[in-house]
């Protein structure tokens, strides 16, 4: 019997991302097959978002980000505090609604942190600012 080949659909090697003086993501290395099921772990503003979005949009400072052929990306953000009687498509337009201002105020932290002319001036409580925001949105997806 011959053996199945499994078709690789995802490959990350050496990547990095950084914002500035900031690293958030060094030396990341990641093969998803087909039919793995991965999850992602870490505290608020460990880098799991800007994981995501540097694969999906393959924002890499350095290294390579493959995709298999015909292969599209799309990932939905956490969703918490569901009700029961809601659709899936409800919730995410509820939800959707609820933060977006947060996300749209950190998206905008984030385009100005990749200029290094942000870090010439009085950046530190930017960056404050930054972790807060993405603490609040954290706590507002919790169970």
């Amino acid at each position: 019997m011959g053996r199945l080949m499994v078709r690789e659909l995802i490959n990350i090697e050496a990547v990095d991302r950084a914002f500035g003086a900031v690293d958030v993501l060094r030396d990341i290395n990641l093969k998803v097959n087909d039919g793995d099921r991965i999850g992602i772990v870490g505290h608020n503003g460990a880098g799991k978002t800007t994981l995501l979005n540097t694969i999906s949009e393959k924002k890499q400072d350095t290294g390579d980000i493959d995709f298999a052929p015909g292969i599209r990306i799309a990932y939905l953000t956490q969703i918490r505090d569901l009700e029961s009687d809601s659709t899936i498509e409800q919730e995410l337009g509820r939800k959707g609604r609820q933060f977006q201002e947060l996300e749209d105020e950190i998206a905008s932290i984030e385009a100005r942190m990749v200029d290094p002319a942000f870090y010439e001036g009085d950046w530190e409580p930017v960056m404050e600012h930054y972790t807060q925001l993405q603490q609040t949105l954290g706590r507002q997806w919790r169970w």
